[in-house]
């Protein structure tokens, strides 16, 4: 994708979080977030800005599952982000919530998520409670939906299945995106396919056709 988006005149920089991948460190949303400002910092340095010839008021931040909840937060917080791409759109202060909800009507998927994502020691080689605990910590400070009006400046577009079984979008897309139509977004992008947690098979042609119509 990244290959193809930069044959296309898209510039691409992916990066991994820290305590992914072999990546040293813990991995947690705030890490992820702090990563992120990294990488931000890293594009709006002068001598970078220079060397790599960038124009950073067309910056996208672009996000697939875990990354579109780290772009919605880190853009709560940060101006310098104006405009983001979400696919598979994820609220994992949703997911907070459901983990401190004994009762919660997706225990079973969560438990069974944990210990899957968290057993591949090839991906992660941590307790899972360093993760969940920083997010029920932050619950409140990780709510896209309650803080909503902070994404009005932003330029959204938002791709999603219909059929998604991880991040259902009646639990994760429709609450923030109904919310920021409450509020009148003004550059907001909604595209539900016939899909599951996977991107469209046309993912790059509509990553194309909204960055080059919008930024």
């Amino acid at each position: 994708m990244a290959k193809n988006l930069c044959k296309a005149g898209i510039n691409v920089l992916r990066f991994n979080y820290r305590g992914l991948w072999g990546s040293k460190g813990e991995f947690t949303m705030s890490n992820s977030l702090k990563d992120l400002t990294a990488v931000i910092d890293f594009l709006n340095n002068q001598e970078n800005v220079k060397k790599f010839k960038t124009d950073t008021k067309r910056i996208v931040f672009a996000g697939y599952s875990f990354g579109t909840a780290v772009a919605l937060v880190g853009a709560l917080y940060d101006e310098r982000i104006k405009n983001i791409i979400c696919i598979a759109t994820c609220d994992y202060s949703y997911f907070g919530r459901q983990f401190m909800d004994s009762e919660s009507k997706i225990r079973e998927f969560l438990e069974y998520a944990v210990d899957g994502v968290f057993s591949d020691k090839t991906i992660l080689k941590q307790d899972p409670y360093l993760f969940l605990k920083n997010l029920s910590d932050n619950i409140s400070k990780y709510d896209i939906v309650k803080h909503a009006e902070k994404l009005l400046s932003k330029k959204i577009f938002m791709i999603s299945g219909m059929d998604d079984n991880v991040c259902p979008v009646e639990d994760h897309l429709l609450p923030v995106y109904r919310r920021l139509r409450e509020l009148e977004h003004k550059n907001l992008k909604l595209e539900i396919n016939n899909c599951g947690h996977e991107p469209p098979a046309n993912l790059q042609e509509l990553i194309t056709g909204w960055i080059n119509a919008n930024v």
